[in-house]
Parts: C-alpha cells; structure tokens; sequence
C-alpha cells in the first residue's frame, strides 16, 4: 500500500516552502525516521524524515516551491506502481502554483507524471543550496546562468558569490541598460513572505506605540562585569539577553501582552516563548526562546547567544523559530533612537530597542552624563488599552533600571 510523503507545515503562519534537495535517490529503500529531503520555509531550512518504511518514489523536482501539505513523494512496496490518483494530485499542485490559482485535478496526467517525476515548467530543475539561493535572490543573480562546482552540478554559495564578484568588476553598462536591469531585486522568497505578514499584521490590527526611556547605566556596568565573571562558561551576556529577560518577567504581572486573539476570546498564553527578531542579508528571522521567564539570566543570556550564531549561520530548526509569544526587535548597534516595530502575528506585542546613548541628568543637583536607551512597544489595542500597556511598560524600563532583578 503506497504512503504519501507531504511538504509538513512548519509553524502556524508557513505558507509555502521548496524541497531544494533529495536526500535519497528515487526507488532506494527508506526506513521511519531516515531524512529524505531538505526543504526551506521563510523562517528556516530542514531536514524532513521519513514517517514509514518503503522504496522512496519522488514526485517532485528539487526546486519546487509547494503549499504545506502537498505531495511531494511516496513509498511504495517492492512491484508496487505509482497510484495514478496520486500522481494527478502533483499535477493538480504544480498547475495550481503555476497559475496561482487554487488547484482542481487535471483530467489527464502531464508527461512529466506518467515519468513518474513532475517538474516546474523550463526544463531540467536547478540544484541549488538554500544558501545560494538566498544570495542569489538578494543580488538579483539568475540561477540559471551559472555552473554549479557541488556534487551533481548543485549550484553552492561559493558559485553564487563570485558571480556576485564578477558582476561588480564588470565594465559598466550604458546608463539607461543599467537603470533598467542591475538594480532590480526579486520580490519573492522570503522577503515576499515577510512584506505580506507585515502588512497583513498592519491590516488586521489596531496597533498602537508607546515609547519610554529607560536609564541602562548600571545595565551596562554589569554586562561588563558579568562577560568578565561568566567567560570560562561561554556565556555572552547582551542588552538583548537583558532586555528579554526583562520582558518574560514584566509579562508574567501583565500576561494580557502574552496572549492572542482567537475569534471572540482572547487567550492568555501558559508559556513565556520571547522570540528575538535577527537582521539577515535575506530578511529577518526570529528565533525563540522558550520559558524566559523560568530560566536564570545566565542561561536566557546563552540561549540567545546560541540563536543569534545559529540563525546567521543557517542552523535553525522547526523547534527554534516556533510557539513564541512576544517578540523584542533590537536597533541597539545602529543609530536609531526610537521606531515603530510591526507585531509579529498571531502575537498581541513587540518591543523595540533602540541605541544606548549619553544624555544629561540629574544628580544632587549636578548635571551628569547618564546612558539611555529607548523602548518601544506596539500593542494589539484589541487586545489591552493604554494604560495597562503603559505599566507593562514601565516593568520592563524598570528592570533595565534596576538590573540585579533581572537576576
């Protein structure tokens, strides 16, 4: 009895993925739990295992972007066939994606799925990294032009980054050629993906900022002394890892900011997921980490540590970028004083952070050079009002005031 092997939804909000690579050749032998494919969603790359035994039948070409749950293959028993249902189910998804349209069985199979193998239109698939492909959206480079040097002609990040090389050595092209070609940058991938969820998030909200200063000094002082003390563990404490341990706790007072709204009620979540949001060359990313609020500074400081490193190296898992409740966006290394973060749905608030700078104040009645830094919150207005955002707030300016709570 044939088994269908689908693209998995990863997270709530996935709406699309590529199976960049197969792990497995068609027709080898398969057993529950051996990975089969690599596939690639807005927020992460993974592996994707088996969920049976069976001889592997791919029905879709590596570079193929699908909907969670499509199908993406099948295992089979030895002498047993494709299922012709099966196999009018992958046209039907890749006519779909192709028209943009939703999906309706074909009344006949494409010659593609009599093969056994359904590709996109133009061809022979492109292997590609998910890396490559990435860099290569990034800096408009076609896919299609260049050799690929990993195994079976897989186009890599290397391939990808000298021809980034060669295209800036190149003699300049004639102004109206290079107006036109080199300085346009494809809207899709992930960078489509996250445009659509701001403005879905903007569209469908009642949001509202509110912005506080928060005195950091003392923050600051005990970074130092903590990187000093904590060194030998490989511990890396940031203001982030401050400021996320200071927002899991302000949020179990004030747990209307660790909820969702879900049709006419809004849910108070059990769990402090605060997922921290990583500028990348291809889009943000925002990994989570889990319980913030049970967990001491140490290791909420190694925890974020460990998620920034793996996120910029292209490491994450499903478990990393997933269930978080409240997201903090940090501008601290650049020169933005303040700014309105879009909250990451289906959560109800983000704070941003902007830079750490000097400003005059007040001590026993002498002017002093004092450290700041300014916090923003949007909030869901559906969800919590003003005032009680306000105090919430205010927690948070006052654990970064007072950094020892934090401990």
């Amino acid at each position: 009895m044939s088994e269908p092997v689908y693209l998995p939804k990863v997270g709530m909000t996935m709406e699309e993925g590529t199976l960049c690579r197969w792990l497995v050749a068609d027709g080898a032998q398969v057993s529950r739990g051996q990975p089969i494919f690599e596939m690639e969603t807005e927020k992460v790359e993974m592996e994707v295992e088996a969920d049976g035994d069976g001889l592997l039948k791919q029905l879709v070409a590596e570079g193929t972007q699908l909907k969670p749950g499509d199908v993406v293959g099948c295992l089979l028993a030895p002498g047993e066939s494709t299922p012709q249902a099966l196999l009018d189910r992958v046209a039907a998804q890749l006519a779909g994606a192709v028209a943009g349209a939703p999906t309706s069985p074909p009344q006949s199979p494409s010659p593609q799925a009599e093969r056994g193998m359904v590709q996109p239109s133009g061809g022979r698939p492109l292997r590609v990294s998910p890396i490559a492909r990435r860099l290569a959206q990034e800096h408009g480079i076609e896919l299609s032009r260049l050799a690929g040097s990993g195994p079976d002609g897989r186009i890599v990040e290397q391939d990808v980054r000298r021809a980034i090389e060669a295209a800036a050595q190149a003699p300049a092209a004639p102004a109206r050629a290079q107006a036109v070609g080199s300085a346009a940058v494809a809207y899709a991938g992930r960078r489509r993906t996250i445009g659509e969820r701001m403005l879905q998030s903007l569209g469908s909200m009642a949001q509202l900022t509110l912005v506080s200063e928060a005195p950091v000094d003392d923050a600051v002082k005990m970074i130092r002394g903590l990187n000093r003390e904590w060194r030998r563990d490989g511990a890396v404490v940031t203001l982030t890892a401050l400021v996320v341990r200071a927002v899991a706790l302000a949020l179990r007072e004030h747990p209307r900011f660790n909820a969702r709204l879900e049709a006419d009620q809004i849910l108070m979540l059990p769990e402090v997921n605060v997922g921290v949001a990583v500028d990348l060359d291809e889009g943000l990313m925002v990994p989570v980490v889990r319980g913030a609020d049970a967990r001491p500074l140490k290791d909420v400081a190694t925890a974020v540590h460990e998620l920034v490193e793996k996120a910029r190296s292209g490491k994450l898992t499903p478990d990393d970028v997933t269930g978080g409740t409240f997201t903090v966006s940090s501008l601290e290394p650049t020169r933005v004083d303040a700014f309105t973060p879009i909250i990451n749905p289906p959560q109800a608030a983000i704070l941003g952070v902007g830079r750490v700078r000097d400003v005059a104040a007040f001590e026993e009645e002498r002017v002093v050079r004092a450290r700041v830094t300014t916090l923003s919150l949007t909030f869901d207005h559906r969800v919590s009002d003003g005032a009680p955002a306000a105090r919430f707030l205010g927690r948070v300016a006052e654990l970064l005031e007072r950094p020892y709570l934090l401990m």
